[in-house]
């Protein structure tokens, strides 16, 4: 009996246990059952989710697979082996040696997007952009072509173009035309020294024979060549042209050249030049005259001797006092307030006078204190200058006879005129040069 109560109690136990069992399957088929119910959605809204989880995924996989720069908007200095992305601001610290990177600010983003990737920002294309570049490149030739030069092509280029052979002998040509200053010197020599020249080719040589005896050394060179004789000849041919050429040369030649001015008051050239200046002839000659004596008088006090040995002040005097030398009035005028400026204390004229002395009592002696002031009244602006220049010069020495002719007062109107007119017009200002001439010649007069 009990034992018939220990196998019941066993079955009952068994089947409770299946019973729980059962209870749990039913349970987890239902929650089952729940979890895979058939809901509508719209499929545009699913395929949004599943492309954003799947770019979530990939995005996951890319951080935890590749090392990859996460940017802001300040400056983060980029790991090594880090990957970049496109579209940032990339720059090196110089401080620390360093690269750094950044988001674009919106401005520079939007000049990216207009102008495309800039290399000078440190934005570098992608392999995207890349590929799109290259694919939209304009491609003439397929892949795999080779290009041939026909014969049409290579008969072209020699049209157009020389060949290296014929570039060098054209050099070379170059080169064996190429003369020094010495050899067309010479050739212009031998053109003068031609009897059967024409006038023409006469010309020509002189005047290249001018423009070359401008620098020092050539005009040395043409007096070993023995030209300044040849020189001398032109000056005294009756051709005004070939004259004036032959002065303009002496003038070029002797000008601030202390050696060839020796060697042109050596060879006479002064008694010449007072010729072509004394003789009431052709302006131009004059005029070349007056150019070539004042280049070779000008800081060379033997020439500054013979001048007055040669009774330069009064040949100079009345070329001054002559009617129609108005242009010439004021280069004499120059030049004898220049000579009056140099101080030549070492050289003596024949009468023991300094050569400064000597000018000045010949300048007092042909009373050029009263010609000056008459001067005064020429509208031409760099005569008035050189005048009113050369009057603050011999002041001292003529300040009776200025306070005579009343320059005081027509100084005073000249002012007045020229404050006038550049009050009126700003382009007039250069007359201030002259004012202050006018106002420095004023106190010297002032002067008791």
């Amino acid at each position: 009996m009990a034992t018939r109560l220990q196998q019941f109690s066993m079955t009952w136990r068994f089947l409770l246990l299946c019973l729980a069992i059962l209870l749990c399957y039913v349970s987890c088929d239902a929650n089952s059952q729940h979890d895979h119910a058939i809901a509508v959605v719209d499929s545009e809204t699913e395929a949004k989710e599943t492309t954003a989880t799947t770019d979530s995924i990939g995005q996951d996989i890319d951080d935890q697979d590749l090392n990859i720069f996460k940017p802001t908007s300040e400056w983060q200095t980029v790991l090594e082996g880090q990957a970049i992305p496109a579209g940032l601001h990339v720059r090196m610290n110089l401080a620390t040696g360093k690269k750094e990177a950044k988001l674009l600010d919106d401005k520079q983003e939007e000049k990216e997007k207009s102008t495309g990737p800039n290399f000078q920002s440190g934005t570098p294309y992608t392999k995207k952009e890349l590929k799109e570049l290259l694919q939209n490149m304009p491609n003439d030739n397929k892949a795999g072509e080779t290009f041939v030069i026909t014969d049409e092509d290579r008969e072209r280029v020699k049209a157009n173009y020389k060949s290296i052979e014929e570039i060098k002998d054209d050099l070379g040509k170059m080169q064996a035309n190429i003369k020094t200053d010495a050899e067309v010197m010479q050739s212009n020599i031998n053109t003068l020294n031609d009897s059967k020249a024409s006038k023409s080719d006469r010309i020509i040589a002189l005047e290249s024979i001018e423009y070359l005896v401008h620098q020092i050394d050539n005009a040395k060179d043409f007096h070993n060549m023995n030209g300044y004789h040849l020189i001398l000849d032109a000056i005294n041919d009756t051709d005004i042209e070939i004259k004036s050429f032959g002065l303009q040369i002496i003038g070029a030649a002797v000008q601030s050249n202390l050696e060839v001015q020796r060697i042109a008051l050596d060879l006479g050239i002064l008694p010449i030049i007072f010729s072509n200046i004394d003789t009431k002839g052709n302006f131009i000659i004059r005029r070349k005259a007056l150019y070539a004596l004042s280049s070779l008088l000008r800081n060379f006090p033997p020439a500054q001797v013979e001048f007055l040995r040669f009774g330069g002040m009064r040949i100079l005097t009345s070329m001054f006092l002559e009617s129609g030398t108005e242009t010439l009035r004021i280069k004499v005028l120059t030049l004898i307030s220049d000579l009056l400026k140099e101080n030549h204390d070492n050289y003596q004229t024949e009468d023991n006078l300094s050569i400064n002395g000597r000018i000045l009592d010949e300048f007092m002696e042909r009373k050029w204190c009263k010609f000056m002031p008459a001067l005064m009244q020429t509208t031409d602006y760099d005569a008035m200058e050189r005048t009113l220049e050369a009057m603050n010069t011999v002041v001292t020495n003529c300040k009776d006879q200025f306070n005579k002719d009343n320059v005081s007062t027509i100084l005073n109107n000249n002012i007045k005129k020229w404050k006038q007119l550049i009050a009126e017009d700003d382009d007039n200002s250069f007359y201030s040069d002259l004012i202050d001439f006018s106002a420095k010649l004023q106190n010297k007069l002032a002067i008791s």
